[in-house]
């Protein structure tokens, strides 16, 4: 049987094939509206906005009844963006009929996620640690950013095992003090993942990995929509060899900066 490219056809084909729903899920769909193109380029802009009409035509499509293909849409996307979806209702009436509210987990939640990640055989945890860690990731009223738990814990696991003098880790609200905020602990992991990116440099080129992530960023600091020309471009203007540029999108991917880098 021949592949289908047509995306409608393909999800047909694909349903007599399995005989079973077929769910097609957009996770971060925010970035359908933060990757913008630079706002000088008015033909990238317009190739923006024919992008989205065209994902909501589609979208249109699949949920028609009269193509009775069975298919489901889910699209993932943060709540601050939501209010980006409304000018589209009239193009899919029904994108706001089904919706499902993800909140933030509560502190005592989280504490209970932090108690079991530091439940290890050489770890002795010190009363009133998961409560202060969790006090320590409440950012503003932004609330607790768990995309930082990870590298926190890591880095304070690391603190308190440097200072192992017994059989097991102890891990206090003392070595926590010592920590700082979450936003320094941040700040100096990425800087030294860039030190330690850096060091595959000479000296006069030390510069260059920081430079490549800021051609990444936009004014807004958001990620920038780069094809691989343009990629290519920023690469040959930087003076960049290709190993050196790998390196760095390897890097980048591995501190998930960016999405997985293959080359």
């Amino acid at each position: 049987m021949a592949i289908e490219k047509d995306p409608i056809k393909a999800i047909a084909q694909l349903q007599q094939l399995v005989f079973t729903p077929v769910y097609l899920i957009f996770d971060q769909f925010e970035e359908l509206f933060t990757l913008r193109p630079h706002k000088g380029d008015k033909a990238e802009l317009e190739k923006d906005e024919a992008e989205k009409a065209s994902f909501f035509d589609f979208v249109r499509q699949v949920t028609d009844p009269e193509y009775a293909l069975g298919c489901h849409i889910l699209l993932v996307i943060r709540e601050e963006f939501i209010a980006h979806l409304w000018e589209f209702e009239k193009v899919v009436p029904s994108l706001f009929n089904y919706r499902y509210r993800i909140e933030r987990m509560r502190p005592e939640q989280v504490q209970e996620v932090i108690r079991k990640m530091l439940k290890l055989p050489d770890l002795e945890v010190g009363d009133g640690v998961p409560k202060t860690i969790t006090e320590r990731l409440e950012i503003g009223k932004t609330g607790i950013e768990l995309t930082y738990l990870q590298v926190y814990l890591e880095r304070l696991y690391q603190r308190a095992a440097g200072k192992k003098k017994a059989a097991k880790i102890k891990l206090n609200t003392a070595v926590i003090d010592e920590m700082g905020e979450i936003e320094d602990v941040i700040g100096k992991f990425l800087d030294e993942e860039l030190r330690k990116l850096e060091a595959h440099f000479p000296p006069e080129r030390k510069g260059l990995p920081l430079q490549l992530l800021g051609a990444m960023v936009s004014d807004e600091k958001t990620k920038k929509v780069l094809s691989e020309d343009q990629l290519e471009s920023a690469r040959l203007q930087m003076g960049m060899s290709e190993e050196e540029f790998k390196t760095c999108m390897v890097t980048f991917d591995r501190m998930k900066i960016i999405r997985r880098y293959e080359n």
